[in-house]
């Protein structure tokens, strides 16, 4: 999957609260006309000998083939059924059907194998492998690449970035397929053999494209931690973006599978001439893929920098939250730019990043020049934003005592005393936040 820069425009809705939508997406007027026809085809099945089981197979590979086609587009936030039978390689459909029947192949042979010696084992095994069919189905629509789907290797990955929401989402798949084989049961033996045919597939390729369109979505929903790159979203930022040939080298590299040539490209032009807020995003996902957090944290810092020196403030909170979130503690490398930030961060409703800010700094600094300064900061984001007014007391004084001749003092005085005036005049610990 290529490395993702950018967020959707709007907050994406999660998967499981739009299952109504997604069971409905069948129905639209392109897919209904594919799945009916593609069931009508199947009466090819009736042919003698050997041709008809033959073009059957053809069939499922090109009902494979709209199926990834739903995937993928689902994947960048189209949720209009894809128009007519070009929008991907033919490969694609094979790659697909391979898998499939791979997988299945797979759970009868562990089944086979490990059962005379371990019922147990050979249940665990095929669990797994029902669980990681979704995330191969996912590689091989996105990826074209058989091996590379039904390494399991890549099943753990897709699982290790999801967590939860994969498996919620492969046992949704797993209710599809068996509300349609509930369906087929209860319709097709109450009908005439050439319909029961064509209701039997027109109800398997229905549950076909609803499972693809869930999976496209559980991508779309979890792009970032995937590193896939929504489309939509590359081409709103496309035209702003004055580095756009070095993005592009660098998301060709990507879809080669390079992403350390990717990532490496990008590292060289950052050091050699510095680049636009979009190289620095695209770096920093190319590394948050592989998880390495301290290369992250001083990419951070001296990002930070940057968008402060170009006065992009917003931009430079949100770089923080994300910094914080792998560690608390992260500073700016210039200590004059905490105050500059956790102002701002108070103003724009972002209480918590203000107070992390300020604290950590504290922490690592107690006897800087600015504590005082920087502690009637935090100590008004702790009462305007935080009705924490009795622990902002409590800062308050120790600062007073660790700094009774610094210049700031009487404005903390003055505050001491309207806290007091609050009833906070009784000192309390320090929120745990303020270390």
């Amino acid at each position: 999957m290529t490395p993702s820069t950018t967020r959707t425009p709007a907050a994406i809705e999660p998967f499981w609260l739009r299952l109504g939508k997604i069971t409905r997406y069948p129905l639209q007027g392109t897919a209904m006309f594919i799945i009916c026809l593609y069931a009508v085809f199947r009466l090819v099945g009736y042919l003698p000998g050997f041709a008809g089981a033959i073009l059957n197979v053809f069939i499922s590979a090109a009902i494979y083939k709209y199926a990834s086609d739903v995937l993928v587009g689902t994947a960048h936030g189209r949720f209009n059924a894809p128009e007519g039978w070009t929008n991907s390689e033919d490969t694609v459909g094979w790659v697909q059907l391979k898998v499939q029947g791979m997988l299945l192949l797979m759970m009868f042979l562990v089944g086979m194998l490990l059962a005379p010696v371990s019922l147990t084992l050979a249940v665990v095994a095929i669990v797994f492998i029902a669980f990681g069919q979704p995330g191969a189905t996912m590689s091989a629509a996105t990826d074209m690449n058989l091996w590379l789907a039904l390494n399991p290797l890549t099943w753990l990955k897709v699982m290790g970035r999801l967590g939860w929401p994969y498996f919620v989402a492969a046992m949704l798949c797993g209710v599809i397929s068996l509300s349609q084989l509930n369906a087929q049961s209860l319709l097709v033996p109450f009908l005439p053999g050439w319909m029961g045919l064509i209701v039997f597939y027109a109800i398997s390729h229905y549950a076909t494209i609803a499972t693809f369109h869930l999976m496209g979505y559980l991508i779309y929903q979890y792009h970032e931690e995937l590193g896939w790159e929504v489309e939509h979203a590359q081409v709103l930022k496309r035209p702003q973006d004055v580095d756009q040939d070095l993005l592009d080298q660098a998301e060709a590299l990507a879809r080669e599978g390079n992403l350390q040539g990717a990532e490496d490209l990008l590292r060289g032009e950052l050091a050699s001439r510095g680049g636009s807020p979009g190289v620095h995003d695209r770096y920093r996902k190319l590394v948050a893929v592989r998880g390495d957090n301290a290369t992250l944290l001083k990419h951070g810092r001296e990002y930070l920098n940057v968008l402060l020196a170009q006065n992009l403030e917003r931009k430079a909170l949100d770089l923080v939250r994300e910094c914080q979130a792998l560690d608390r503690a992260f500073q700016p490398t210039d200590a004059n730019d905490v105050q500059r930030l956790a102002r701002r961060a108070s103003e724009l409703a972002m209480p918590q990043v203000a107070l992390d800010l300020v604290m950590a700094f504290l922490r690592a600094t107690p006897k800087h020049r600015d504590t005082p300064a920087n502690a009637l900061v935090a100590a008004k984001v702790m009462t305007d934003r935080m009705n924490l007014e009795g622990k902002a007391h409590a800062l308050l004084s120790q600062v007073r005592k660790a700094f009774p001749e610094h210049p700031a003092m009487p404005e903390v005085e003055s505050y001491l005393k309207f806290l007091e005036s609050l009833g906070a005049g009784k000192p309390q610990p320090v929120p745990e936040s303020a270390g």
